[in-house]
Formats: structure tokens, sequence, C-alpha cells
């Protein structure tokens, strides 16, 4: 069962809960679209994703010809969602223009007595 927390909603007065489960999101757009990840975090904010952090990756050469492009643009997010509005999310991200490839993996938290609270990839044996 995944690592989910009960968060209530600020305008919710009858106490329901909403279930949210962290996820890494990691995005390779194509070179030539600038403004594409500032869509995808609108996107986010749509289905009411809260961005825990974001990183640059930069461009990287493919070894492989993807969607007739040579080389992407890569972004990673750590995001907060909630469950009920996963498959959605991921519904539009399919869809996206710019979007060659992602992937969605959850992340498991790890308490780490030197550097506090980390996130790392649950890795089934």
């Amino acid at each position: 069962m995944p690592k989910t927390k009960k968060i209530l909603k600020n305008d919710d007065l009858s106490g329901e809960s909403v279930k949210k489960t962290i996820l890494e999101l990691t995005v390779v757009l194509a070179e030539n679209n600038g403004n594409v990840c500032e869509s995808i975090e609108g996107l986010l904010l749509k289905h009411q994703a809260l961005v825990l952090e974001k990183k640059d990756w930069g461009s990287k050469i493919f070894s492989r010809v993807i969607k007739k492009q040579p080389q992407g643009h890569y972004f990673f997010f750590l995001i907060d969602i909630p469950i009920a509005n996963l498959l959605a999310f991921e519904k539009d991200l399919m869809t996206k223009d710019g979007v060659l490839r992602y992937s969605l993996i959850r992340a498991v938290k790890t308490k780490d007595h030197k550097r506090g609270v980390n996130y790392k990839l649950k890795i089934k044996k």
C-alpha cells in the first residue's frame, strides 16, 4: 500500500481528508519549446499539486532520435499531489505538446540524522 498522508482541505468544513502522495516527476522536453516548462507548472497547479522541489538538469543529446528530436531538455520535479487527481494529471501530461518523455515515480520519505528529511526512490527487491 502506498505511503500517503491525510491533509485537511482549507475550504472543507465537513472535516473530510484528502489522501496525497509524494512523487518524482522527470520530464524531457523538446529543445525548441521554451515555455512548455511553465505550462507543466500550470498543469500541476490545475491538478492541485504542490511543487516541493524543481531542478533544471539541462540539455542532453539522445543516443537515438525521439519524436524526430536529436536532443532534449530535462526537468525534475518533486511534487505532492492528491491521489484522486493523479490519473487526470498523467493523461494531461501525455497529451501536452513538446513533452518527449516523462517518468512518474513514487518517492519515499527517509530520515537522515545529518540532513533532516530526504526523499528517495522506492525500489522493490
